[in-house]
């Protein structure tokens, strides 16, 4: 993985709603501390929220995390952008919002944006939204 791969995954996306990427082809290469987070005081950092959300993405409750990009930053030398994160769950909510919390971000029920491809819960999963400003 790595950015050449990941922006030929922006080029081709195709029809509306935000583009869906996994864990690894947005962080894996990512050293880019402004691409998601950024708004934290202190940054955490690319690498943190990688190794927290493979973390998240491990446990048997959860089916799927996946990142949404926001903004390509076509005209710009780094990395794509997301301020919004979806977290695929049987958890209760309650426990959700401990786990957003502790990557300092904010929670919504479903999706903020239709995202593409978008992940098809499994019965007993819900998705939520983890975003940051």
């Amino acid at each position: 993985m790595g950015l050449d791969q990941l922006r030929s995954r922006i080029d081709n996306h195709q029809g509306s709603g935000a583009l869906t990427v996994t864990l690894e082809e947005f962080f894996e290469g990512n050293d880019d501390d402004g691409s998601i987070g950024c708004n934290l005081e202190p940054v955490r950092g690319a690498r943190h929220f990688y190794d927290a959300l493979k973390a998240l993405r491990a446990r048997p409750d959860v089916q799927e995390v996946v990142v949404s990009v926001t903004d390509p930053m076509e005209d710009e030398d780094g990395w794509p952008f997301s301020d919004t994160v979806y977290v695929i769950t049987s958890a209760p909510k309650a426990e959700v919002k401990t786990w957003a919390a502790k990557l300092g971000a904010g929670l919504n029920d479903g999706y903020l944006v239709a995202p593409k491809p978008e992940p098809t819960p499994r019965e007993g999963h819900h998705p939520y939204s983890f975003w940051w400003d």
